[in-house]
């Protein structure tokens, strides 16, 4: 094997790696299922068909002729993996939208109401810390003179967040 395919295949593999790096950062940086979807199909995509073609490169020189297999890989991980998310984040908009139906019907499920409100919650703390670690005020407010936690519970469950009735004692966990 020469010095230029050893080259070669250091980089795709390290660029196939770095792929899958920012696939995996962006799952832990991104909140909604809808927004992590992208990037980790991107670092599967991408950074596995990098990853092949490294290891189909080095195979093929260090034995001196084409492995078909490999490259079987290298064709279907692209074709298979868009079209995967594509289904999922398709199934994961349908459940959405049953949802949003079935609350406005008024026979909402209670656990999907609760993770609303943890959402809610989550988002609220979020914001709270970035805006203390951005040098912001971090007193919760939104601007409009109301909590965030309130702001970000109403805005997931209606008025029905208002009142105190709405949550149970504990936070309803």
């Amino acid at each position: 094997m020469t010095l230029f395919v050893a080259v070669v295949v250091v980089l795709l593999a390290l660029f196939g790696a770095s792929l899958a790096l920012v696939g995996s950062l962006g799952l832990l940086r991104l909140r909604s299922f809808y927004e992590r979807a992208h990037p980790a199909t991107l670092g599967a995509t991408l950074g596995a068909t990098s990853i092949l073609l490294a290891a189909f490169i080095f195979f093929s020189a260090s034995a001196g002729r084409v492995l078909p297999k490999a490259l079987l890989l290298i064709v279907f991980i692209p074709l298979v993996s868009p079209v995967t998310t594509m289904l999922l984040a398709r199934a994961a908009l349908a459940r959405d939208r049953a949802k949003r139906r079935a609350a406005a019907a008024g026979s909402a499920d209670e656990d999907w109401l609760r993770e609303v409100d943890e959402l809610g919650r989550a988002q609220a703390e979020a914001a709270r810390q970035q805006a203390v670690a951005t040098g912001g005020s971090g007193g919760g407010h939104d601007g409009a003179g109301h909590d965030a936690d309130e702001s970000a519970t109403a805005q997931g469950r209606g008025a029905k967040a208002s009142s105190p009735e709405a949550d149970p004692p504990g936070g309803g966990t």
